[in-house]
């Protein structure tokens, strides 16, 4: 599976099972200096990850955030299973 399928997968993760839709956006283009972050804005929750920011970071962004929830029942395909994992180990 190649990395952009893998971010796919997590980005529909995100918003199918938890609600919380991923946006990209030029922060440092609006004097943000942060790279990434999540918010609640309404009703709706975003993460908001620097579209200018490599797909390995996106990914490992995406997957922090995933690796505070219970994932088991969640059907994943096996490689995007590995790179949360592989990211739940680390931190």
């Amino acid at each position: 599976m190649e990395k952009k399928d893998i971010l796919s997968n997590l980005e529909n993760l995100l918003l199918s099972q938890f609600d919380i839709r991923v946006v990209y956006e030029n922060l440092l283009s609006q004097s943000i200096r942060r790279k990434r972050g999540l918010c609640r804005f309404d009703d709706e929750y975003l993460f908001i990850i620097n579209e200018k920011e490599k797909i390995d970071y996106k990914i490992a962004a995406i997957c922090e955030i995933l690796t505070n929830f219970d994932l088991e029942s969640v059907y994943l395909p096996p490689q995007v299973r590995k790179v949360i994992e592989k990211k739940r180990r680390t931190s």
